[in-house]
């Protein structure tokens, strides 16, 4: 008999102290789903982590601890991906909550040539919606604001063109849409090369991923599910500059890879930088 996973569910982590809570409240959903839980530690203080996570009282969790000289995200659902074992994959933040089963169903999707992110993400604390009800993209001496609900569309050589959703908000403003909450299958995720490390900072690593699905492997997007969020403000970030500056950075560049041809992740170069620099350590929930 098999002991694989129906799921995987790889949240990246760098000394968020949420994760105690929200690994409990998802505790339910994880067990429904038969889900292993890989928490995957990207230069953060291990012990901290682990003492978390016991705290937690959530079995099925595995702790990665990469030995990398900052957080970056990207590189940590990489090594994710490469230390999973289910054929379908959640990607989570640590202060995200699930708030229905809606993943449930989307899990049994049919092999229709889709992918899922959650349809809304309700904040803790409404007051930080109003830094998400504009994203700034392009440069700094040109910039366009993004409202609540908005596309870009990518036309590339030969005439393909992707509709990207890239912000989306109800009339209210008390939720939007997450592209980093993403469901996909693992040989998807492959196909594009995962996750692109060379996206430093906060900002377009999510969205790159789902303009190369829809783009490389012609996949579509679907939107399901609730989720909440456990607001922090940007002083909680890791990157260099202002958000904003992140975010226009990593877009142009991601603009620029594009026009070059380039669809393609850093999975295959992250897994054989961390090959020496990744610890699993034994957790006491299990």
């Amino acid at each position: 008999m098999s002991d694989k996973p129906a799921l995987s569910v790889l949240i990246p982590w760098y000394e968020r102290d949420e994760l105690r809570l929200t690994l409990a409240a998802n505790g339910p959903f994880f067990a429904a789903q038969k889900a292993e839980v890989l928490v995957l530690n990207c230069g953060g203080d291990s012990g901290r982590l682990h003492a978390l996570i016991a705290a937690s009282e959530v079995s099925g969790v595995r702790q990665l601890d990469i030995s990398a000289p900052r957080f970056n995200k990207s590189l940590a659902l990489n090594i994710g991906l490469a230390h999973s074992r289910s054929d379908i994959v959640l990607t989570l933040d640590a202060d995200i909550v699930l708030l229905d089963d809606a993943l449930r169903e989307a899990r049994m999707l049919p092999e229709d040539g889709s992918f899922v992110t959650i349809e809304w993400l309700y904040e803790a604390e409404p007051a930080a919606i109003d830094s998400l009800k504009q994203r700034d993209i392009g440069n700094t001496s040109n910039q366009i604001a993004l409202g609540p609900s908005a596309f870009l569309e990518f036309r590339f050589r030969g005439g393909s063109t992707v509709q990207h959703q890239v912000s989306r908000g109800d009339a209210f403003g008390n939720r939007h849409a997450n592209p980093g909450l993403l469901l996909s299958k693992k040989r998807e995720l492959l196909e594009v090369q995962g996750y692109n490390s060379e996206l430093e900072g906060w900002g377009w690593e999510d969205d790159d991923i789902l303009v190369r699905l829809q783009y490389a492997v012609g996949l579509r997007r679907v939107l399901k599910g609730a989720a909440l969020h456990l607001a922090h403000g940007d002083d909680r970030r890791i990157f260099e500059g202002s958000r904003k500056q992140s975010n226009q950075r990593n877009f142009l560049r991601c603009c620029r890879n594009y026009n070059h041809g380039l669809f393609l992740g850093t999975y295959c170069s992250d897994v054989a930088w961390a090959a020496d620099k990744v610890t699993e350590t034994p957790t006491r929930n299990d």
